[in-house]
């Protein structure tokens, strides 16, 4: 047993295989033909037999060594080009191969590094999906904080309750993929009515089904801050109704609450197989819902005081004690956001002495004719106010004295072109003083007095004029 273990190749080392082989194929036939030469070659006649048997032997043992070395570079050569295979990118190749030699360990290391760098493939490639989905979250939760940030600049820059919502829908759809966002506000009569409807599901989607459904789940309202339904979520009774009527498996909707007055909701949607709602989307559109309740404060607010001290009854414009408010809330906003800020005090020339000439209907209608040429030369988010008798103050956030007073330049001649027949040669001109936060003061205070001292100044100079030092 020992002695066939000895003699057997199955588990030599190349080196002992080629040993062999050469041996075959070169030292041993070389051995007998010397013992031919010295024994035989001068009798080859006389035993031809034994020469045919020597020359058989020798052709049998270079064969038999041909055929061994042919066994050991045909599974190199195998393995050369299945290596090559791999270094060529395709790792899903296996060497299969078993000679019980060096190339057998050979093979079997390869298979492993390949194997190892398919492992690493999959996970560059699983790390490669997680780090594109983490940059569209917060791709996502950025675009979402910005445009919270301007929701809050509209309402507090005095936008229409049917401007904010309009924004809240549009902006509302990026929070789920395939989807449609709705703002419903409640009438007085208790019936949900769709305000506003943005849909990119794809899909038809009935906003009077939604109204109804809306009333049917006040019910839930009470016990949930936000209903969400998912694929494969356990099963509610307001759920099966949603799926019954709707047919919609992925929807958010979140109640707008006043105090203890349903006022609204927010409804999001997708038929995007597998949606589900993370912590993040949900906080997302809570916000944009807390934000609309805001709004929707903000409005009411606005109605309710319209008609007492915040408008003026003459020209329809703010009040001065609105205006120096909203000042004093700016100089805060632009030291927050380093940004500037602007207050134009103006003076129709002569007003008193055209008072005194033509009266109090007479003047009303000449301060109404100016104040719908100052409200025709700003945009929503400026302020203008009727201060007293001929004096009006323009609030100009975001704008620097430079720019105000370019402004103020403007107005001055489109004051200019007025046709007013009962004015000096049928004409009105204005002063105006400019004061700017933060040259000229960090209050309201401050950046009132400049603008009066220059609004002084520019009536000492005869008027028709504009002063800004």
């Amino acid at each position: 047993m020992n002695l066939r273990q000895d003699l057997s190749l199955e588990k030599k080392s190349l080196r002992d295989k080629f040993l062999v082989a050469f041996s075959l194929m070169s030292i041993i036939p070389l051995l007998m033909l010397v013992y031919f030469v010295a024994t035989y070659v001068t009798d080859v006649a006389e035993n031809p037999v034994q020469v045919v048997i020597l020359v058989s032997l020798t052709l049998l043992l270079v064969g038999g060594g041909f055929f061994l070395i042919k066994q050991i570079l045909d599974p190199i050569f195998e393995l050369a080009a299945k290596t090559k295979t791999i270094a060529d990118g395709r790792y899903g190749t296996v060497i299969s191969m078993d000679t019980g030699d060096e190339i057998t360990d050979i093979a079997r290391s390869v298979n492993m590094m390949s194997g190892k760098i398919r492992s690493d493939l999959v996970e560059l490639q699983q790390f490669g999906r997680k780090t594109a989905e983490l940059n569209r979250e917060v791709h996502r939760k950025v675009t979402a904080l910005a445009d919270l940030m301007r929701m809050g600049d509209i309402i507090t820059g005095g936008g229409s309750f049917a401007q904010i919502t309009s924004f809240a829908a549009d902006k509302l759809i990026d929070v789920m993929d395939k989807s449609f966002s709705a703002i419903f506000m409640k009438e007085k009569r208790g019936k949900y009515i769709t305000r506003n409807f943005v849909n990119n599901s794809g899909r038809e989607v009935s906003a009077i089904e939604l109204e109804a459904l809306l009333n049917s789940l006040e019910r839930v309202f009470e016990e949930k801050e936000y209903l969400a339904l998912e694929q494969g979520a356990p099963s509610e009774s307001w759920q099966d109704e949603v799926r019954e009527k709707l047919g919609i498996e992925n929807m958010l909707i979140i109640p707008l609450r006043l105090r203890l007055e349903y006022i609204g909701a927010v409804v999001l949607g997708s038929f995007e197989d597998g949606q589900t709602f993370t912590q993040d989307n949900i906080k997302i559109a809570l916000a944009f819902s807390q934000e609309l309740v805001l709004g929707y404060q903000n409005s009411r607010l606005y109605e309710k005081v319209k008609s007492v001290e915040v408008i003026d009854n003459i020209t329809g414009l703010y009040t001065q004690a609105y205006l120096e408010d909203r000042l004093e809330d700016e100089i805060n906003r632009s030291m927050f956001y380093q940004r500037p800020c602007s207050l134009i005090m103006m003076y129709l020339d002569g007003f008193d002495k055209f008072e005194s000439a033509h009266g109090a209907f007479k003047s009303d209608l000449l301060l109404k004719q100016v104040s719908d040429v100052l409200s025709g030369s700003l945009p929503a988010i400026d302020k203008i106010a009727h201060f007293e008798g001929g004096s009006f103050g323009i609030l100009l956030p975001e704008k620097n004295k430079r720019e105000a007073i370019e402004f103020a330049g403007g107005v001055l001649d489109q004051i200019r072109g007025m046709e007013v027949a009962e004015a000096p040669e049928g004409k009105v001109t204005a002063s105006m003083g400019i004061g700017e936060n933060p040259i000229d003061g960090v209050n309201a205070g401050d950046v009132l007095a400049k603008a009066a001292q220059n609004l002084d100044k520019a009536k000492e100079q005869g008027g028709n004029l504009v002063v800004g030092d």
